[in-house]
């Protein structure tokens, strides 16, 4: 009898850490993380027979509202929605702290605002989803007869998951605003400069010297060689290095123009490269370099 609930034990701990592997596997190898994370939960309802897992993510008004599911109708979804507080789910996220309801079924706490109860279900476990103990959102399930393991190790389980999830959601989000700030800041730089006739019209002179200049500008702008634009200052180099943006396979990407001469030794570095938050002194927050800024465009040292 001792062997048989030995084997038992080592059955169950093989179990969570198969479903704590494959459920971290698929959200960090997939670039759709919505899909992922629900991939993740039905590992969690195959496995561990959870039911009814959802995850609920914290929006700027304070409500609770679900990110992915599984087993959840669109009506379902939008009418599971929790105020800080309200139910387990709003509960869990003002606590900072799991919370067990054990029957659901009698249970004040378990609103079920979504009218997706199962009748099998027997208890509800929610989870905290933080980073760095701030909220992001909760991790819920419905506990049946069937469900491979105990609320101890349920809870144990879930409280590892929300952790991982959490991050994931946390660099999805953050990764989303910066390619959206860098979207915005690569358009400013289009739009300064289509806001600006380009063209040899900017470049007066028929010199031969001249026809030479305009004749190597057509020459090298359809190659992506790096360019020397030698001259004395007001010679209109700037033009030059415009006008071969403007004919180059990259037109319609930005052209981005760095005065070295007016940055100093210490900031060049983060001017060239972005910095993040922190890194020094004055970083107040994350920037963006030159170079990534300018990337698939023209970078115009001066």
């Amino acid at each position: 009898m001792v062997a048989y609930e030995g084997k038992c034990a080592d059955c169950l701990t093989t179990r969570e850490l198969m479903t704590l592997y494959e459920t971290a596997t698929v959200v960090s190898n997939s670039l759709d993380l919505v899909a992922s994370l629900e991939k993740a939960l039905q590992i969690l309802k195959n496995r561990l027979h959870l039911e009814k897992c959802v995850i609920h993510t914290l929006g700027e008004d304070n409500l609770l509202s679900v990110y992915a599911c599984i087993d959840f109708s669109k009506h379902q979804k939008e009418l599971a929605t929790y105020a800080l507080g309200e139910g387990v789910t709003g509960f869990a996220a003002q606590s900072k702290e799991p919370v067990i309801v054990e029957n659901l079924h009698s249970d004040m706490m378990f609103l079920n605002k979504s009218g997706n109860r199962d009748k099998n279900a027997l208890s509800y476990i929610a989870v905290p989803m933080l980073v760095d103990q701030e909220v992001i959102g909760v991790l819920g399930a419905s506990i049946n007869k069937t469900t491979a393991i105990d609320f101890e190790s349920t809870v144990r389980v879930l409280t590892i998951l929300s952790s991982i999830f959490a991050q994931s959601i946390r660099s999805h989000d953050i990764n989303l605003k910066e390619k959206e700030r860098l979207k915005e800041l690569k358009l400013y730089y289009k739009m300064e400069w289509d806001s600006k006739v380009h063209n040899f019209g900017d470049i007066i002179g028929e010199s031969p010297k001249m026809k030479q200049v305009y004749n190597v500008v057509e020459r090298i702008a359809s190659s992506n060689v790096t360019v020397l634009v030698r001259g004395e200052t007001g010679t209109g180099k700037e033009l030059v290095a415009a006008a071969i943006h403007k004919r180059s396979k990259r037109k319609e990407e930005p052209f981005v123009k760095l005065n070295c001469a007016a940055i100093t030794d210490t900031l060049i570095e983060s001017e060239l490269f972005g910095h993040e938050k922190g890194a020094f002194t004055d970083a107040k927050e994350a920037r963006k370099g030159r170079f990534e800024l300018a990337d698939g465009g023209t970078l115009f040292f001066r």
